[in-house]
């Protein structure tokens, strides 16, 4: 399919035309399903993940889509209502950004998310490196805390990667472990750092009850994935100027 996700151009911009309305009142919009995949056919629906700031606007959202000139079918969610989780997990690690507004309800630029995404990302590093200066012998809940920051940093560095990438127009960054690979190839990140092995760890987190488990992936943590958090946020200062 030619155009975006599918889509003319003048239909990509009637959604954002829409969305823009409510800038105010949503935070985030993400594209998912076969056309966010790009194996959509031709008249596939619209889906759409929406993040609200305090007021639900689900509704109006809704119609104003009813009332368009989309000759598609448009499906709208609220993300922070989803209670099953794979379809969650399924919109963070397959879904596309298309809309980002910062507290203030302005519309940011590429560039600007890019930053917003930086900035997240560093916040949640200095956090791990201050919970890893923690003695886990000391409390036990210290270990299963590192390891819920592990899990934020992480999220937060291939989405970081993955935004990277997409603003250099390649293609292909969809999952972790896809992002992973074309950041090793534009050198974002380097082949020594075995990142896919912090793919494997963040799969293992949900079984962290197991204590020999835990203390493995804190110590990969310690050892090796704050160092590898730490090269891409100096990479991304140097290439981008943060």
């Amino acid at each position: 399919m030619s155009g975006i996700f599918g889509l003319q151009k003048r239909e990509y911009y009637e959604i954002h035309k829409i969305i823009k309305k409510y800038s105010k009142d949503i935070k985030k919009v993400i594209f998912f399903g076969s056309r966010a995949r790009g194996d959509n056919k031709e008249y596939s629906d619209i889906d759409l993940a929406i993040i609200f700031r305090k007021n639900d606007i689900l509704y109006k959202l809704i119609e104003d889509f009813e009332n368009s000139n989309l000759i598609y079918t448009v499906d709208i969610i609220n993300y922070e209502k989803i209670t099953k989780q794979k379809l969650r997990e399924y919109i963070d690690n397959e879904g596309v950004q298309i809309f980002l507004t910062n507290e203030k309800g302005e519309i940011m630029t590429i560039e600007t998310k890019l930053k917003y995404k930086f900035e997240e990302y560093t916040k949640a590093l200095e956090k791990l490196k201050i919970a890893l200066k923690l003695d886990i012998n000391d409390n036990e809940i210290y270990l299963d805390g590192i390891i819920k920051r592990f899990e934020f940093c992480y999220e937060l560095s291939w989405k970081l990667m993955k935004e990277y990438i997409e603003i250099e127009g390649i293609e292909g960054a969809k999952s972790p472990r896809s992002t992973i690979r074309e950041a090793l190839k534009i050198d974002l990140i380097k082949k020594d750092e075995k990142w896919l092995d912090m793919i494997a760890d963040r799969n293992r987190t949900s079984h962290t009850y197991n204590e020999e488990i835990a203390l493995e992936i804190y110590e990969n943590i310690k050892k090796k994935y704050i160092t590898f958090f730490e090269k891409l946020k100096n990479t991304m200062e140097t290439k981008k100027g943060f």
